[in-house]
């Protein structure tokens, strides 16, 4: 039987696998965020983005990418819960001149350092929601709001995802704990915190819907 895992140690044991499995780890979702990506960024001449769950560095280099085709400047950081990704990170970015220093092991649902405080216009936190519990939703938006400068955007994704997907780390099956929440659920939550929805968008396989990716702005209260 699959060990289950929480999300820190479940990542430090697959982090070496990480890389090779883009069935479930290469968002079947980019070329939605990557459109919301470049919305979010008009108007903007600078800017500050935050990756949360930064994982191996494939989005954050997709990113920078779509930033440096506009010619504007930015400054990023990364967070990712697990020691081994970060390690995973930081190798993968060393030719894109990111400060190391800039990717900082931290968990979603604690409170940031003071110098973090509503810094950042744009936030992205792809597969994060789905290693939430139902109790660890406030805390999460509380989070971003407290992280997001005025009418800055959160960019995000909710899957629908009931049963958790057998991984594999080496010989040894695992699965990382998750659960599932509906889409009503979470935007009951944005506007309790704050948020307004700016685009949502669904995706589908085969006509079962795999995930909703949103992107959401802070407003003022």
């Amino acid at each position: 039987m699959a060990r289950m895992y929480d999300s820190e140690e479940g990542y430090d044991l697959y982090s070496p696998y990480y890389k090779g499995d883009h069935f479930f780890l290469d968002s079947f979702d980019w070329e939605i965020v990557i459109d919301f990506f470049k919305q979010s960024i008009e108007g903007h001449s600078h800017i500050d983005l935050m990756v949360l769950g930064c994982g191996d560095g494939r989005e954050i280099k997709r990113f920078i990418k779509a930033i440096s085709k506009t010619g504007k400047s930015y400054t990023f950081h990364g967070m990712d819960i697990s020691e081994k990704m970060i390690q995973l990170m930081k190798k993968s970015i060393k030719k894109e001149g990111i400060p190391l220093q800039n990717i900082v092991k931290a968990n979603v649902l604690d409170r940031f350092d003071e110098q973090y405080r509503e810094r950042f216009n744009l936030i992205t936190g792809l597969f994060l929601i789905v290693h939430l519990s139902a109790t660890q939703i406030d805390p999460f938006f509380d989070n971003i709001r407290y992280l997001l400068n005025e009418k800055g955007f959160f960019i995000f994704n909710n899957i629908p995802q009931k049963d958790l997907p057998l991984l594999r780390a080496g010989k040894h099956e695992m699965r990382i704990l998750s659960h599932h929440h509906e889409d009503s659920v979470i935007e009951k939550k944005l506007y309790e915190h704050g948020f307004s929805i700016k685009i949502k968008r669904e995706s589908f396989e085969q006509g079962i819907k795999i995930s909703t990716v949103y992107c959401i702005q802070k407003e003022i209260l």
